[in-house]
């Protein structure tokens, strides 16, 4: 009952460990590598009803890896601070994002600490958190639909280019990814990138074609496509198709492997319970 993952380094110790939600057991897990890449699997919580998500940020500012989590049952977002020692003790953030489902950490406001974004499926809200600098938290809108669009899917980056963070989203019932624009005092206004990822599960960026601005990713179920958006520094986006051929495209992540200087992409389905890079 995995539902996500993320990779990180926990414990200081110079190599990436990885990090579980588990949707069935509640839990939110840290999977400690030895160096070897034998992991043994630490227990952060497993009180996360309904786990969805899973990031690491260091949201105190104390130098070590502090883990986020977002569970749909009970609307809970919350953060566990690391007290160095891979200690974990749960702060909630909020505890009435209706459908928790995705949680992400970028430095929305520029004042160097990590604010925290969610999004939530039944109540139609993405939000970000601004963080004071000491781990508490004042919620703030990005955008709230009065219709259902389920927002499974949200990342930061500077979209334009003007040196704040920007918003990503992929709405999985409206096939649609919109970027919602910064304009530098956290007020946010919503561009389209595409209405056609049939059923988007995942959004991710990235600059693909190494000429200095961020393009967008995505992975769409119903039409078993993993995409790209070409951004022309304009940020109008030109579809890309990496793949047409995925059962059930789920998830879409890009960085360079292979250590050659171009961004290389991964992506899972869960049709056809494949892992590929391209």
């Amino acid at each position: 009952g995995i539902f996500e993952v993320d990779a990180v380094d926990v414990d200081g110790d110079g190599d990436i460990d990885v990090l579980s939600a588990g949707f069935n057991d509640d839990t939110i897990a840290w999977h400690e590598n030895d160096g070897s890449q034998n992991f043994t699997t630490h227990a952060i919580t497993t009180s996360a009803d309904k786990a969805t998500s899973v990031h690491a940020a260091d949201i105190d500012g104390d130098g070590d890896m502090d883990i986020l989590s977002a569970s749909r049952a009970d609307d809970t977002v919350a953060w566990y601070k690391n007290d160095g020692s891979q200690n974990f003790t749960t702060h909630a953030i909020t505890t009435s994002a209706d459908g928790a489902r995705y949680v992400y950490a970028a430095d929305i406001d520029n004042d160097g600490d990590m604010d925290v974004l969610s999004a939530s499926i039944f109540d139609e809200e993405i939000n970000w958190y601004e963080n004071d600098g000491s781990g508490q938290f004042t919620e703030h809108s990005i955008v709230n639909y009065d219709e259902d669009v389920d927002p499974v899917s949200i990342y930061a980056t500077d979209i334009d280019n003007d040196g704040d963070m920007d918003v990503l989203a992929a709405l999985l019932l409206i096939d649609t990814i919109y970027w919602y624009e910064n304009d530098g005092f956290e007020n946010f206004t919503t561009n389209t990138i595409t209405t056609n990822s049939d059923w988007v599960r995942s959004v991710h960026a990235a600059d693909m074609d190494n000429d200095g601005d961020m393009d967008v990713l995505s992975a769409s179920r119903d039409d078993s496509t993993f995409a790209w958006y070409e951004n022309d520094g304009f940020e109008n986006f030109t579809t890309r198709i990496i793949s047409g051929t995925s059962v059930f495209a789920s998830t879409v992540y890009a960085t360079d492997i292979n250590g050659d200087g171009y961004m290389d992409v991964l992506t899972g389905s869960r049709g056809d319970t494949k892992i590929v890079w391209h």
